[in-house]
């Protein structure tokens, strides 16, 4: 039959992995207590 689409709600999620950054200064603080200079860099280091 195949495969059909059932919902978000029972997918696995896996994150990608940002391959450029734009350079805008937006601080984060990650949950490892590190300050990134915004969020895609946050995910962009921490992404494997």
């Amino acid at each position: 039959t195949g495969i059909v689409g059932v919902g978000m709600e029972n997918c696995a999620r896996v994150p990608r992995c940002p391959e450029v950054c734009l350079p805008i200064y937006d601080p984060v603080c990650g949950s490892d207590g590190q300050l990134y200079i915004n969020h895609c860099r946050m995910l962009q280091q921490n992404c494997g």
